[in-house]
């Protein structure tokens, strides 16, 4: 059916002159035009992932005006679950080439966070986007220990193969942020606590 609707789309334009696409600029456009039209009905969840999936790299890089699919991606990003693990990928893409600005971004990222992601199919690139997204030096320290103390609680129940990831995770947190140890080492604190104040929110 989609396919079908992109083929008609294509056609109802094929005689038009500023659709031809003899110049890689006419090409861009066209390719831009059908992506945009194509974005705008409603997917079924397994071509939302399968979109989602080749955005950044397949999608992106070819048009001319990549922002226009911040509105698509943001969306996407509050969906959850595993379809916001997908739209990481292409935000991240227009965060740092496009100058995208998302608020609470990080929030709805520490949000993204439960036992669930140890589970999904594409654990391995969200981990990774994490890393990138938590690199910067320039990231306040609170927030660079939430994240850690997160993972840290989630490690607790992480099956086997998660504990090779986030453990070392959150060693390299700690690592770039040295202002985070005081989480795993506080000479001065009391001897014993009287309840656990890292409890998970």
């Amino acid at each position: 059916e989609y396919m079908g609707e992109i083929k008609k789309f294509l056609e109802n334009h094929a005689n038009q002159e500023e659709w031809k696409v003899s110049k890689l600029k006419e090409h861009r456009r066209a390719f831009e035009r059908m992506w945009l039209g194509f974005l705008k009905y409603k997917l079924p969840g397994s071509l939302y992932k399968k979109v989602l999936v080749i955005l950044h790299d397949s999608i992106l890089p070819h048009l001319n005006e990549p922002t226009l699919l911040m509105d698509f991606l943001t969306v996407a990003y509050d969906v959850g679950g595993a379809i916001s693990l997908l739209a990481l990928n292409g935000l991240f893409v227009l965060i740092l080439q496009h100058n995208l600005e998302y608020p609470d971004f990080y929030t709805k990222l520490y949000s993204l966070l439960d036992p669930s992601i140890f589970h999904v199919k594409y654990r391995a690139r969200f981990f990774r986007l994490l890393d990138l997204f938590l690199s910067s030096s320039h990231l306040p320290a609170y927030l660079v220990a939430a994240f850690a103390k997160r993972l840290s609680r989630l490690a607790l129940t992480a099956p086997p193969d998660g504990l090779l990831i986030v453990i070392p995770f959150i060693c390299n947190l700690l690592r770039r942020h040295p202002s985070c140890l005081v989480l795993i080492h506080r000479p001065n604190s009391p001897a014993e606590m009287p309840d656990d104040p890292y409890k998970m929110d």
